[in-house]
């Protein structure tokens, strides 16, 4: 069919990747709506941290960053503390909770996370969170066209580590749009596996930089940014502070 098209010599072959590719690079009204999803999600997550009350059940938690969600227009993905939840199974005064709310706007994702506790820190707590704070400022100016994911996570990685928190160990950037991992997703690899992006203008992605300790707590920053001509624009407007819910 092709051929009698005029379009001979043509090939066909299966490439399951080719729309992520195309969807790599957004549009003026695709950025738009990521900057609405990311806004509404946002807030929808602070609205969840600040519901953090002594012996609260994290249902409780995501039920408000899911109703949050649903008044603004949008939908709730999940909202969640970590692996396997919180320690003791609620919320407990002191306690590093993680917090990473995944949501959606007109089909496009907000993913935004950050640091909370209720009352006051610890010191390990502070200096951890100092630590796995300047691996985000570090990579910050790097976010920029012509450097790739891994240059990214390795920046954040050996920042966080060298700040007094030698424990971290999981940095992972990642495309973000009409699918939570907007990123070619190629045959015959490992589930979650994704190319070694390198950044372009137009291109919206995150940076995770999760960590769970068993027993211990959680921590989290996240923000989506905006790859532009000549570095970046943060979608997320919230600062980087450890959130601290009194009570």
């Amino acid at each position: 069919w092709l051929e009698a098209q005029g379009l001979a010599p043509a090939a066909v072959r299966y490439d399951p990747s080719f729309f992520n590719e195309i969807r790599m690079i957004k549009t003026a009204p695709e950025i738009e709506l990521m900057r609405s999803a990311a806004l509404k999600n946002e807030r929808a997550m602070l609205a969840a941290v600040a519901a953090l009350a002594e012996g609260a059940h994290w249902e409780e938690i995501e039920t408000v960053y899911m109703t949050e969600m649903a008044r603004q227009g949008g939908r709730g993905v999940y909202c969640i503390c970590g692996v396997g939840g919180l320690p003791a199974g609620e919320v407990r005064r002191g306690e590093p909770v993680l917090f990473d709310a995944l949501g959606q706007f007109r089909r496009y994702h907000g993913d935004f996370g950050r640091s909370a506790v209720l009352g006051e820190p610890n010191a390990e707590h502070r200096r951890r969170f100092r630590a796995l704070r300047n691996g985000w400022e570090a990579i910050l100016p790097m976010i920029r066209p012509g450097v790739r994911y891994s240059e990214l996570a390795e920046r954040a990685l050996q920042a966080v580590r060298r700040s007094g928190f030698p424990e971290f160990r999981y940095v992972t950037p990642h495309g973000l749009g009409l699918e939570h991992t907007d990123d070619p997703k190629p045959l015959g690899v490992q589930l979650g596996t994704k190319p070694d992006q390198v950044l372009e203008p137009g291109m919206v992605i995150n940076v995770d930089m999760p960590y769970t300790e068993i027993g211990w707590g959680s921590l989290h920053l996240e923000d989506t940014a905006l790859v532009t001509a000549d570095g970046h624009e943060l979608l997320t407007s919230a600062d980087l502070d450890l959130r601290c819910v009194p009570g």
